[in-house]
């Protein structure tokens, strides 16, 4: 096997057919083979040399673009950036080199136009990607929000467009990003401001529902016609009330004044009697034989039956101050009893009218207090609303904002004068 290795080796050396045996055909094997050995190594030195020379004769350019790292609007309120620490900077700037050597990237900037138009894009156009970015050099310099995107290559007047095309696409992907978390946020804030606002208009149809079933024209008011209502229902109850106690009084009066026989001796019984026209006739006559006057004139004796009339004229008289009497007692019993029932009638129609305004009352404080309830909701539902208003507009605004900002652009590096 060894044998055979040294003769290949010997034909690809350029010497003629080899045969290698032992003693001196060995010997002459040997020293073939370390003649091409020899021819290997001095042609290896010569295109490592001219390798080198060649790449002294083709000049190498570079170029470089700058982006600013711009921090994140706080509000639309205040459109002046915010000032961040050191290490927020430099953690910014960090992701954001990050983003620029991300293959999304790369792969949008090798695509681009002015990529694609290039000798450099043409000539390798399948690796144009992988070859963008490993010829690619971001650094940022920290504390400063800047970062610098740099490559070099033999292309003089083809490196801006290379570089200028990967920062531009860190910008509109660094741009995308940040709008796609504005605008997921708007989407979630619209949803719940649908929601919101369903909730809202559900709550308002109530409140409508409640003014127009309301027993009341205003049922807002605390002081309305239903509460005046019940309050002059409830002092035309408390006079009832008194006038039923002054009725029933006047009867228990009456009563003592009958058993206890004083009754007579009431002042308007005397009036009556006095007034009473037979009683007065009684009275006339009696004074008249008592006087002694009689049909014929003044009498100058005493008849015998003039004590016998007046006896009968007192009797007459009582019997009539009697009946007089009882027509009085039992005229204002009734008037009494009459007056007693005219009032209990008055005092449970009063009542009754009480007991439904006072319903009416209680069902008006529901109603105010469902309504003042729903009233707070809907409150509590528009501020929520226009809070989410305002963010979204906030959001919006926010929208305009970039992360990355093209400082500086890649322009054509200085031309290199060629070494002799």
């Amino acid at each position: 096997m060894r044998m055979w290795v040294f003769g290949i080796l010997a034909r690809l050396g350029g010497v003629g057919p080899v045969y290698v045996a032992d003693g001196a055909k060995g010997r002459y094997g040997m020293k073939t083979l370390w003649i091409t050995f020899l021819f290997a190594v001095v042609g290896t030195l010569v295109a490592g040399v001219a390798t080198a020379q060649m790449q002294q004769e083709v000049p190498r350019y570079s170029c470089s673009a700058v982006l600013d790292v711009c921090p994140p609007f706080t509000s639309v309120l205040d459109r002046e950036r915010p000032f961040p620490s050191k290490d927020q900077l430099d953690c910014l700037a960090a992701r954001c080199a990050l983003l620029i050597k991300s293959q999304p990237v790369v792969r949008e900037a090798a695509n681009s136009e002015q990529v694609r138009n290039t000798i450099w894009f043409k000539d390798k156009p399948d690796s144009a990607a992988e070859r963008l970015a490993a010829g690619l050099a971001v650094s940022y310099e920290p504390g400063t929000g800047l970062i610098t995107i740099s490559m070099t290559g033999a292309r003089r007047n083809e490196l801006p467009d290379l570089v200028n095309a990967v920062a531009q696409a860190a910008v509109v992907r660094s741009t995308e990003i940040a709008n796609r978390q504005c605008q997921d946020r708007i989407r979630m804030l619209r949803m719940e401001r649908t929601s919101l606002a369903d909730t809202r208009d559900r709550i308002r149809a109530d409140k409508a529902k409640l003014l127009r079933d309301a027993p009341t024209p205003d049922p807002m008011d605390p002081n309305g016609v239903l509460i005046l209502q019940l309050r002059r229902l409830a002092e035309a109850v408390s006079s009832a009330e008194m006038e039923l106690s002054e009725v029933d009084a006047s009867i228990q009066l009456m009563k003592q004044w009958l058993n206890q026989g004083e009754a007579s001796s009431l002042p308007q019984v005397a009036k009556l009697v006095e007034r009473d026209p037979v009683v007065c006739g009684l009275l006339m006559r009696r004074a008249e034989i008592a006087a002694g006057l009689g049909p014929r004139g003044p009498a100058t004796t005493t008849q015998p039956g003039e004590k016998d009339a007046l006896a009968g004229l007192d009797q007459q008289i009582a019997a009539r101050k009697q009946d007089v009497l009882a027509t009085f007692v039992k005229s204002m019993q009734t008037d009494a009893e009459y007056r007693k029932a005219r009032t209990l009638s008055r005092l449970a129609e009063l009542r009754q009218k009480y007991r439904l305004a006072d319903v009416s009352v209680r069902d008006q404080r529901a109603t105010l207090s469902a309504f003042c309830e729903l009233d707070r909701q809907d409150k509590t539902l528009t501020n929520q609303i226009d809070r989410i208003d305002n963010c979204l507009v906030d959001l919006r605004m926010l929208l305009q904002g970039k992360p990355l900002e093209i400082m500086i652009n890649a322009s054509t590096p200085p031309e290199t004068s060629a070494p002799k």
